[in-house]
């Protein structure tokens, strides 16, 4: 599908909070009112880079998704 040049461009990038350059699974969930379990498919199904920052053996993660990954992905969602 083509983008119509007519159509206002929404910029994700000033629609998130400013300052904050990586995402939590729970930030996420509760900023776009969905489910945590929505955004750890995403990110298993690799449509989002996440990092995991937990220490190696450690049976907790500490998923972080980075500001620029989540824009992308935002961004490609809204030209499908």
């Amino acid at each position: 599908m083509s983008h119509d040049p007519y159509e206002p461009e929404l910029d994700f990038q000033n629609h998130l909070p400013a300052g904050m350059e990586t995402f939590t699974i729970r930030f996420l969930s509760l900023w776009f009112r969905s489910s945590k379990q929505h955004w750890i498919n995403l990110i298993e199904s690799g449509h989002i880079a996440a990092v995991d920052l937990s220490t190696p053996g450690k049976s907790k993660s500490m998923m972080r998704v980075p500001r620029a990954s989540l824009v992308k992905f935002l961004n490609d969602k809204k030209t499908l």
